[in-house]
Order: C-alpha cells, then sequence, then structure tokens
C-alpha cells in the first residue's frame, strides 16, 4: 500500500468573542480556542461504487478500512488490493478489493444527518 500525506489537523483556530459572565455590559473578550473540523470523504470502491461519509478528516485510509470491514466488503487487510488518498482530488479515497463479489453498491436511508451521507456525489448535492 501507497504511504498517505501527513494527516491533517480535525481542529480549526478560531478567535471567538464572548460577554464576560460578571459584567453582560462590558466589552466583548476575544480569545484563542479552536472547534473540530467536519469534512466529506467519499470512499471509492472500484466496480461497487463510491460512498461519501462526513468526519473529522485525521486518518480517512482507516476510515475506509473501517468501512469496508463494517460493510461486510471485505473480511482482513490482506482482502484490499489498493489503497490511496487521491492527490488531485481532496477527500477522495480510491480502494480496490481483491473479491469484488464481497462489495455490493448499497442505497442507505439516513434519518439523522445533513444528508450527505451516502450520497453518490457531494457536489451533485451541493448543486441542488
Amino acid at each position: 500500500m501507497k504511504a498517505s500525506k501527513p494527516i491533517p489537523s480535525p481542529l480549526q483556530p478560531v478567535k471567538p468573542r464572548r460577554l464576560s459572565t460578571t459584567d453582560a455590559t462590558g466589552p466583548l473578550l476575544e480569545e484563542a480556542s479552536q472547534v473540530a473540523v467536519e469534512a466529506p470523504v467519499t470512499i471509492e470502491v472500484h466496480g461497487a461504487g463510491a460512498y461519501t461519509l462526513l468526519c473529522s478528516p485525521t486518518d480517512v485510509r482507516a476510515l475506509a478500512v473501517g468501512f469496508l470491514l463494517g460493510e461486510g466488503m471485505i473480511e482482513r487487510l490482506d482482502d484490499i488490493f489498493l489503497l490511496e488518498e487521491c492527490q488531485e482530488t481532496p477527500g477522495l479515497v480510491r480502494v480496490r478489493v481483491k473479491d469484488i463479489a464481497g462489495a455490493r453498491e448499497r442505497n442507505l436511508l439516513i434519518v439523522s444527518s445533513c444528508g450527505l451521507c451516502g450520497s453518490e456525489s457531494v457536489d451533485e448535492m451541493l448543486r441542488r
């Protein structure tokens, strides 16, 4: 398997402003802080389809392996022939499994999310 690029931070620095808890009429206070970042990651399984998940993108290769295991597309790491992050398209992980019969397309019913999970293309969803 090809080595991946450095893991991006799942935290984004921000400068929030807040009111004093002791003097609500006082000036807003600025302080350095961080918030968790969530981004779409698409796992493209050759011959079976593409699956888009939302996550804190720290180790998307591990996420892809966990997804493949959880969906029953593989039984062990040796079932993966290729696992790589696409350099041209950030947020895309390409996968080839040895036995494509175990990998299958599926439709997801998501009842609690922003609606991107399980969609074929984030760009298509955003255009709508």
